[in-house]
């Protein structure tokens, strides 16, 4: 899942003010870029929040939009 990016290159997220504030002041407090705290939010979701199944799933899903 890591892969350097160029800025022109990534995506928007749309989210509720008070997810963007939170996520922004984790990024201060963390001294942790947003889109950084972001990817590893994700990771840690996958880790712990979904099945393995569902996991196999949405990493195929991710490797058949890379092409």
């Amino acid at each position: 899942m890591k892969k350097e990016y160029k800025a022109n290159e990534r995506k928007t997220i749309k989210v509720d003010p008070s997810v963007y504030d939170l996520i922004k002041s984790m990024s201060v407090v963390t001294d942790t870029k947003m889109y950084d705290l972001v990817n590893q939010m994700c990771k840690t979701y996958l880790d712990n929040n979904v099945s393995q199944r569902q996991k196999e799933t949405i990493l195929l899903m991710l490797k058949q939009n890379e092409k």
